[in-house]
């Protein structure tokens, strides 16, 4: 469990720290500055991001129309959604520095906005970002409301169109201006987040708020998209007891040179500049009269101790499975610390007929590093999926 650095993640390092100073950044070409005008409604905070039922189908067909189009000729960002008959298309401008780079920020893809002299100055965008890694679409989307410093009127998931989406209601405050609203829908497609933002000045939204809702339901990004952000390996030892499971190409492996038999047992690391900044411990041992799940934790937590690392106080803990007994098919999570540095050390058992399988990942901070915290739970999420139903349950082999 001791750190290194390898030089196959050279490519990998930069892409961390771009990902981690764009979403610092993220949030300012999302602020348009709307002017003033004349008072509409008072903001109905009960109907905020209306999603269901929202229009007949005999009032969609005459007054919507399927918006379909492929930005810069590229396939893989051709989309589809419905927008009022009446609204305009407003050609959208892309410095060439951003379309070659579109981890840097969120590229603009269609703009529609509401037809000229209607007033509220309510409009539909469609934006995407690039982002290579692992992570969950939730923590991301958490991290971006905060460094924007957007406070949600309402956050929630959901499902549209077949696609898991994360949804936020935002109000902006402009200074000497109208206040203006927007609701941000994100979804994910393989290593691209698409976001669909309604937005109008706060006393128009409401009366817009189905029109967004409708063009954030009907969106479809139509181009092939991978299972994942980033190329995934696949780890199999036959054993016994057998382990299987897919971890990040960008991630280092290192097994132990010897293990008795009726072990097996792989770290994955993942490595910036020079420094272990994810960690990932995976073992299986076959059940003997000497353990139980409790102390096949106690040892996993061990590990990591006899590695340096201090394991403080359970924060918080999630329950997989309620049918069973703790610590079985429960995430537990410590405060932890290795040289100084504050972190959170996750720690999971599982175990079937014949054997057990302990899952712990070690990650830095929220606060102090939010891209490496957000890609090793990712990391360690799939890694526990994996090993529930391909080593626990014994189903049919992975493909990577």
């Amino acid at each position: 469990m001791t750190p290194r650095s390898s030089s196959r993640h050279e490519a990998a390092v930069p892409r961390l720290v771009r990902c981690f100073r764009t979403v610092m950044l993220l949030g300012v070409c999302l602020v348009l500055a709307l002017p003033g005008c004349k008072k509409g409604t008072p903001l109905d905070m009960d109907n905020l991001a209306p999603f269901d039922k929202l229009y007949t189908p005999g009032e969609i067909k005459k007054g919507f129309s399927n918006l379909s189009t492929t930005p810069f000729g590229r396939e893989d960002l051709a989309l589809s959604l419905l927008v009022p008959n009446d609204w305009r298309d407003i050609p959208v401008k892309v410095p060439r520095a951003l379309a070659e780079n579109p981890e840097a920020d969120f590229v603009p893809l269609t703009r529609q906005q509401a037809p000229e002299g209607r007033d509220g100055y309510a409009s539909i965008e469609v934006r995407y970002i690039k982002v290579p890694i692992e992570v969950d679409l939730s923590d991301w989307v958490t991290f971006y409301l905060e460094g924007a410093s957007l406070k949600p009127l309402l956050r929630r998931p959901g499902v549209y169109n077949g696609r898991p989406v994360d949804e936020a209601v935002v109000r902006v405050l402009q200074m000497g201006k109208d206040d203006y609203v927007a609701r941000f829908t994100f979804s994910r497609h393989g290593d691209k987040i698409f976001l669909v933002v309604g937005s109008a000045l706060a006393d128009f939204y409401n009366e817009n708020a189905r029109i967004f809702g409708l063009a954030a339901v009907s969106f479809t990004p139509k181009g092939p998209a991978e299972e994942f952000a980033e190329p995934m390996t696949l780890f199999v030892n036959p054993g016994p007891p057998h382990l299987e499971f897919r971890y990040p190409e960008s991630w280092d492996k290192k097994e132990p040179a010897e293990l008795p038999p009726g072990k097996v047992g792989v770290d994955v690391l993942l490595i910036a500049e020079e420094k272990t900044v994810g960690f990932l411990h995976v073992k299986a041992t076959l059940k003997s009269p000497t353990e139980d799940p409790a102390i096949v934790q106690k040892k996993l937590r061990g590990d990591f101790e006899k590695a340096g690392v201090n394991v403080g106080e359970h924060i918080r803990s999630a329950d997989l499975d309620p049918k069973q007994d703790a610590p079985l098919a429960k995430i537990e999570v410590f405060r932890a610390s290795q040289g100084g540095v504050p972190g959170e050390l996750a720690v999971l058992v599982y175990q079937n007929a014949t054997a057990y399988y302990a899952l712990g990942a070690l990650m830095p901070d929220r606060k102090g590093n939010p891209l490496a915290w957000m890609t090793t739970w990712r990391v360690f999420e799939l890694a526990a999926a994996d090993i529930l139903a391909r080593c626990v349950r014994r189903e049919a082999p992975l493909v990577p």
